[in-house]
């Protein structure tokens, strides 16, 4: 069944015309042409009229670099830890504290 009718909404398309040259913004054609038409009208029909902000690549790693520090650390690298993950010494005191 299709989703907007589970919502209750009016079907006003046939999903099987839709094509990809059909999105109405060039960011949108850029995203189908990554993750493809079918993934793209599935975000469309759950988020569609909602702003969506995806973050940097990077914002996905601040996890995993967390994780890093508190395990390489050793009582007192602190410093070589900041300069080898390009954060402070400030933020790495922090990070192994438990404050982040």
């Amino acid at each position: 069944m299709n989703y907007l009718k589970k919502l209750g909404r009016p079907i006003i398309f046939d999903r099987k015309y839709i094509k990809a040259g059909d999105a109405p913004t060039e960011n949108i054609r850029e995203v189908v042409d990554v993750v493809g038409l079918e993934v793209v009208l599935k975000i469309t029909e759950i988020y569609g009229g909602e702003y969506l902000y995806y973050p940097k690549y990077e914002k996905w790693c601040v996890g995993e670099r967390t994780r890093r520090i508190k395990r390489e650390f050793d009582g007192m690298n602190y410093k070589a830890l900041a300069k080898k993950y390009g954060v402070s010494t400030v933020y790495c005191r922090k990070i192994t504290k438990g404050n982040l």
